[in-house]
């Protein structure tokens, strides 16, 4: 597959990402944003944003609530031109798939949703190191995820992104709990 359009793919992810934190943020002015994520879903076609206020976690039972966790989490956007760029990525995989003998799509398939994941794993570390998500201290009480809305992802994939995502406190939270 083309290494330009992951990079593109990480571009888009990122300048989006950062639009809609800083959106999020200002919609929110002194609420404290407790969480963000970006999920995805199994076949990686779209990649959404979702964010919980401190104000919402306060009512529930556990600020690090991660069961169905993006049922309940307030704002929710999508990412249109990231989207836009799986698309493409897409397009160009189904011609790899044409081209290869029908036993081997689902490996095919399965290592390029994985490149997709992890280049948008990528993209929110690229954001966290540049301290879109504040410093290290600030992200004690705020929990920074990726995951995918229909379980296309192991639990030790997952377990990985929010230890890359997130202070070694708070990753330790998460993992008593998952």
């Amino acid at each position: 597959m083309n290494e330009k359009i992951f990079d593109e793919l990480f571009t888009e992810v990122k300048s989006g990402t950062k639009l809609a934190f800083e959106n999020i943020q200002a919609n929110h002015k002194g609420e404290g944003i407790a969480s963000f994520a970006l999920y995805s879903d199994n076949d990686a076609l779209t990649i959404c944003t979702t964010a919980c206020t401190q104000a919402h976690f306060d009512n529930l039972e556990d600020w690090m609530y991660f069961e169905e966790w993006d049922c309940d989490w307030e704002e929710i956007d999508c990412l249109d031109k990231a989207t836009d760029v799986l698309s493409r990525i897409h397009e160009v995989f189904d011609q790899t798939l044409d081209s290869n003998p029908e036993e081997k799509h689902e490996d095919l398939w399965r290592a390029n949703t994985n490149l997709i994941f992890v280049t948008i794993v990528k993209a929110l570390k690229s954001l966290l190191d540049e301290g879109l998500f504040g410093s290290e201290g600030e992200r004690e009480r705020f929990f920074l995820n990726f995951d995918i809305s229909d379980s296309g992802v192991s639990d030790e994939d997952h377990k990985n992104w929010v230890r890359q995502l997130n202070t070694e406190n708070v990753f330790n939270e998460y993992k008593s709990k998952a």
